[in-house]
Order: structure tokens, then sequence, then C-alpha cells
């Protein structure tokens, strides 16, 4: 079975009407191949709305970390691509304070079975 037939029966495996969300690396390691393979098959999902991204930051001075999807850190940006943290209120750098993970979500369960 390839991977992109392996990826999308993972992410079929989510039932209709609960909302969970899928992490990167451990779809990888769940497919037994490396992020890098899936990466580009995610990209393209996430492009035609089949998926939603979540990206996973973290605070440079409490620690704390958010998961915030790709389309609200847009309206969240104050300045020079940063948010504000919701637990102590310094900036959070949307570029540097990434922690690596990101996770998906089915936002489009009928195109993704058409895909």
């Amino acid at each position: 079975m390839d991977i992109k037939t392996k990826l999308k029966e993972r992410l079929l495996e989510i039932p209709v009407s609960y909302n969970a969300f899928r992490e990167k690396y451990r779809l990888a390691s769940d497919l037994n191949v490396k992020p890098e393979e899936i990466e580009q098959l995610l990209n393209e999902l996430c492009k035609r709305d089949i998926l939603k991204e979540k990206i996973e930051y973290i605070c440079p001075t409490c620690r704390e970390s958010t998961v915030l999807y790709s389309q609200l850190i847009e309206m969240m940006t104050i300045e020079d691509n940063c948010f504000e943290c919701e637990e102590c209120g310094d900036l959070v750098n949307s570029i540097k304070d990434k922690t690596g993970y990101v996770f998906y979500s089915v936002n489009n369960r009928q195109d993704l079975i058409n895909w």
C-alpha cells in the first residue's frame, strides 16, 4: 500500500462526530515513514482545505505552549510576526517560537475520501 493511501486511511479513522487532531510526527511514526515523506501530502491536503493545520508555539518567557490554527495566527499578530501570550501577556514570535509540532484535523471528510 502506498503512503498516500495509508495516510488517507489513518486520517479517516477519526470518527465523524469527533474533532481529533493528528500530530505530523506521530502520523509518520504510525505509517512507518519519515515525516518528510508525508509533509508534502499534508500540505496539499491543507491547501485544498481538506485538512486544518494547527501549529504549537511556546512562550519564551513563561514557557506556556499554545496551539493555534495557521489562519488564526494572521489575525492575532500584533507586531513583527508576534502575538500575545494568553498566560503572561508577553510576545510570542510566530516564526521563532514554534515547537516543531504540527497538528491536523479533517475539515472536509468527503473530499478526503475522494482524494
